[in-house]
């Protein structure tokens, strides 16, 4: 909403208070691929911020980066955890497309809300501006 470099940072931020609240850590990489990385990829819709009428597909966006840093890790530091006959690729892909898909469902679903969409258009088109 107000640019890529305030959506980048308030996607890493938001991931480090993920990191603090919820820790599950098992090495650096994975940490930063599952907490900076992938909330920061949220800030990619940052890439919308000038464009009117775009909430759906700047969303769409920042989920798809999350979801391929999620499906990346998934794969890397958690696919010995896929069941029997499963090929850790695909197992990734559904196990993080069974919540970050029902999430991004909601979501749009909530984006398509009148209120909610002239609510964050007024906020965008507000007086808090960033540089």
């Amino acid at each position: 909403m107000f640019g890529l470099r305030v959506g980048l940072i308030a996607g890493i931020t938001f991931g480090l208070l993920n990191l603090l609240i919820k820790p599950e850590v098992y090495t650096p990489v994975q940490a930063i691929i599952d907490y900076i990385l992938a909330f920061g990829s949220l800030g990619l819709s940052g890439l919308f911020a000038n464009k009117k009428d775009k909430l759906i597909p700047a969303y769409l966006i920042a989920i798809t980066g999350r979801f391929i840093f999620a499906v990346f890790s998934g794969y890397v530091f958690f696919g010995s955890y896929a069941p029997k006959g499963w090929n850790p690729l695909f197992y990734s892909i559904w196990y993080n497309f069974s919540y970050i898909g029902t999430e991004g469902f909601i979501t749009i679903l909530l984006l398509l809300i009148p209120l909610v969409r002239n609510t964050l258009e007024k906020l965008k088109s507000s007086n808090f501006k960033t540089n």
